[in-house]
């Protein structure tokens, strides 16, 4: 198999980065000091030269370098991969390993918002609590009043954190310029929360289109995939809900989580039972009926995994999850009992 295109790869290395750079010739190296306690900086690695390897044909293109609390973490892009099995390639070294997955064409990363973008982005996606936010606004009045002028940057600044409409006028307000700010960038990554609900169709295929899978998860969880945004690398666990109300479940991965995934096959939990996909929709208030839910066989194959998922499930529970009248969720219980032999506990 011959795959022609570029070669993402991460890797977290045991030891803290004292310093990293790309050479002129697209070679990378950086010095790396292994762990150990603070007062032992008498052992020093030298530059490590990642060459190209087999199946590899061109030098390291592009590097990303994070240097975080426990370790060192690298992407690199390739210009092509040849060769090798159609699985992920895997790169060893003494310090670590690489993953790196093909790639149809090499792709330019987008730049990411500042900081400053970012946490108002954290705030109005609903991953930043008001109270919390607020003291952070405190601190930052003058870049605030910079950003979006005297009058709205007091209407932020004046705000009652404790009501409830009072933190969706704000939110609004910040939504609109951090829309601006952000207007150059060529995902959606930055503007999702870190669970987020997002409807199949055109609002969908803005956010999944630049989203690719990676592995999936397998029977029996064959609503779970995990991907990676091909411009701003942005790992998420994905859980696609398409038997009643259509829509996207998303989960925004760290890089631990990532690395225990493809490394270990370790996949969060959040998404593994069909019930929280339909949960989270309910409280996202993405919710659908059958015109006739009788003859809809995929609502009846949902009510029979999910009691099998959970025996004796209530038929309240049921009606709620699939946004159905009580009479018509109890006749489609007692239908999956007698021809599944599923255990329903009928209210």
């Amino acid at each position: 198999m011959h795959v022609r295109g570029a070669c993402l790869a991460a890797a977290r290395a045991p030891c803290s980065p004292s310093r990293g750079r790309r050479s002129g010739t697209g070679l990378i190296g950086a010095m790396l000091l292994p762990a150990q306690p603070r007062n032992d900086t008498s052992r020093m690695e030298t530059f490590k030269r990642w060459e190209p390897v087999q199946g590899i044909e061109w030098p390291c293109a592009g590097v990303e370098i994070s240097n975080v609390t426990d370790g060192l973490t690298m992407r690199l892009e390739f210009s092509k991969v040849v060769g090798g099995a159609h699985r992920d390639l895997l790169l060893r070294f003494p310090w670590g390993c690489v993953v790196a997955f093909p790639r149809r064409a090499l792709t330019r990363r987008c730049r990411m918002p500042d900081p400053f973008i970012l946490d108002i982005w954290r705030f109005v996606r609903g991953d930043t609590e008001p109270r919390e936010f607020e003291q952070w606004l405190y601190a930052r009045t003058n870049e605030l009043e910079n950003c979006l002028g005297a009058q709205k940057a007091l209407d932020v600044l004046s705000a009652d954190y404790g009501a409830s409409a009072a933190v969706a006028d704000v939110r609004k307000i910040l939504r609109a310029f951090a829309e601006q700010a952000s207007s150059s960038l060529r995902c959606r990554c930055v503007t999702l929360a870190n669970v987020a609900v997002v409807e199949m169709g055109s609002a969908g295929d803005e956010v999944l289109g630049t989203i690719e899978e990676r592995r999936s998860r397998g029977e029996p969880w064959w609503w779970l995939w995990c991907g990676e945004c091909s411009r701003c690398g942005q790992w998420w666990l994905v859980g696609q809900e398409e038997r009643q109300n259509d829509f996207f479940c998303l989960r925004r991965l760290d890089a631990d989580e990532v690395n225990d995934l493809l490394q270990n096959n370790v996949w969060p939990s959040d998404f593994d039972s069909y019930e929280s996909l339909l949960r989270l929709g309910h409280d996202a208030g993405v919710m659908f009926r059958f015109a006739d839910p009788e003859q809809a066989s995929s609502l009846q194959w949902t009510i029979v995994d999910l009691a099998k998922a959970k025996p004796g499930i209530r038929v309240a529970e049921l009606a709620s999850l699939l946004n159905l009248e009580p009479d018509t969720a109890r006749m489609l219980a007692e239908r999956a009992i007698r021809d599944n032999g599923v255990t329903i506990q009928l209210d």
